[in-house]
């Protein structure tokens, strides 16, 4: 007589808190069950596999004439529907009947819970060294979320999706990003994934560009030599963020330019400005004071008690203005529709591309003169 085998799972492979399996359809209509089966022997054993898997261990059914009857639906006519229905079920050393196809589905499923939960965990350690750094009780972050989630209708600030929301620092606190709601906005896990990814890319681009304007002089020859060796310290955060903006502000503007400045912090915000001042400190326009503006203009916050997405929805009118604004000082010879934009700097691309998507340049064109 043939000794049973081992069990095809370990006692506690359990699956129970997840929703199911994968059915693999064609392997269904290929199987001698549904060839020969009747439709209630078909049935019964679905429902045998369903049950399967939410029992301890996954995969498996105890041996028991009475309970199968019952998890099958077949009641009093289990014996006439039993050996179709446990068709693919072994009996192991255990007691129990394991379906092996199902128990292969079951250890997938299996690895994959305790991968996620690996995973979870280790974004929990990481958050809790990093409130723990940044100061402040996680309850603290949890309300200012919730405030952030509510001021922006909760849903994404820049495709206006519901899902899967995520609270992200506008200025990065590496960058000296401050932890309050002026900083704060809603982005879902696509868009906080994609920022995220062109923050890096920005970050690449600045290091490479410093490390090409290196004059081998004095503190930066130091600063090459050790990006030369591999041995390259993190950039620190400014001392003053805000001082460290009027800085860097006033050395693309110039020094005559504090009222400007002033009012393009007050009407675009921070976070805008910080974006046109390094996209200034990349590009190195030609005009840029009109290159500044228009960054601020285009990374501008959202109004008070209105999210990104509203905003967009809002201005339409705005922005058709701005292209047609645009396209008149194309028309007056004032920049080039067509080339290189020289009077808004190296790398701006032609003018047309700074008209907003939905404007026809045609129809802003025939608005300009008329016809």
């Amino acid at each position: 007589m043939n000794a049973a085998p081992l069990p095809f799972l370990p006692p506690d492979t359990d699956v129970r808190d997840l929703d199911g399996f994968m059915l693999n359809v064609e392997r269904l209509l290929a199987s001698e069950l549904v060839a020969v089966g009747t439709t209630e022997e078909c049935w019964a054993a679905l429902m045998l596999w369903c049950r399967a898997w939410k029992q301890l261990p996954g995969g498996s059914l105890p041996n028991d004439d009475r309970i199968l009857a019952s998890f099958s639906g077949a009641g009093k006519r289990w014996s006439k529907v039993r050996g179709m229905a446990l068709r693919g079920f072994v009996l192991c050393s255990d007691g129990r009947l394991y379906h092996r196809y199902l128990c292969d589905e079951v250890r997938r499923a299996y690895d994959r819970k305790l991968s996620y939960q690996v995973k979870r965990e280790t974004d929990r350690q990481r958050l809790a060294r990093w409130r723990k750094q940044r100061g402040g009780s996680e309850e603290e972050w949890e309300s200012m979320r919730a405030e952030v989630f509510e001021r922006d209708g909760n849903r994404c600030t820049k495709c206006g999706s519901e899902e899967d929301l995520h609270c992200d620092h506008i200025i990065p606190v590496s960058l000296g990003g401050a932890t309050e709601n002026r900083n704060l906005t809603t982005l879902c896990r696509g868009c906080h994934s994609r920022k995220t990814a062109s923050q890096r890319r920005d970050e690449m681009h600045f290091t490479e560009h410093v490390v090409a304007e290196d004059t081998g002089q004095g503190q930066g020859h130091r600063d090459s030599e050790a990006i030369a060796s591999g041995a390259v310290a993190p950039a620190r955060p400014p001392a003053d963020p805000v001082k460290d903006l009027w800085e860097r502000g006033l050395a693309i503007l110039g020094s005559g330019q504090r009222a400007l400045l002033g009012k393009l912090r007050k009407a675009h915000g921070d976070p805008a400005v910080l974006a046109a001042i390094v996209a200034c400190e990349r590009e190195n326009p030609s005009d840029p004071v009109s290159f500044f503006v228009t960054c601020c203009q285009r990374n501008s916050e959202p109004r008070h008690g209105q999210s990104n997405y509203d905003r967009k929805q809002s201005d339409g009118i705005d922005d058709r203005e701005r292209g047609k604004a645009l396209l008149r000082a194309a028309v007056d010879g004032r920049v080039d529709p067509g080339g290189s934009g020289a009077g808004f700097g190296r790398g701006c691309g032609p003018i047309i591309d700074l008209v907003p998507e939905h404007i026809d340049p045609g129809d802003a064109r025939r608005d300009i003169h008329g016809a």
